[in-house]
């Protein structure tokens, strides 16, 4: 048995899935997230995050995960503008205020 860094899919055969390139596909998720109402540099951090997460081969985290918080943000249980205040710097930790914010971790 070998053991690898991340988790992996077993792949999925050419004939069954479309190839989108990366740079297309992270665009594309950050342009859905700025409609939605996310800052620039957030919607970036998500796109980023969900495209690579995929690229990682754990698309269980990548851009499927669009679709479920698009409709986190339509329905008000996903705030795309949060007031998260740090409350206590632990350094490798930290206290977060995000009660009142309405606010899920993307």
């Amino acid at each position: 048995m070998s053991l690898s860094l991340y988790e992996r899919e077993k792949p999925i055969p050419p004939e069954e899935y479309v190839r989108v390139d990366y740079e297309s596909l992270k665009k594309w998720v950050k342009s859905v997230y700025v409609k939605l109402g996310l800052l620039e540099d957030h919607a970036e951090i998500v796109a980023d995050v969900l495209t690579m997460a995929d690229l990682m081969g754990i698309s269980s985290h990548g851009v499927q995960r669009v679709s479920r918080y698009v409709t986190g943000i339509k329905l008000g249980t996903v705030n795309p503008r949060p007031k998260v205040r740090i409350v206590k710097d632990f350094g490798a930790t930290a206290l977060i205020d995000g009660f009142a914010s309405l606010y899920v971790f993307i």
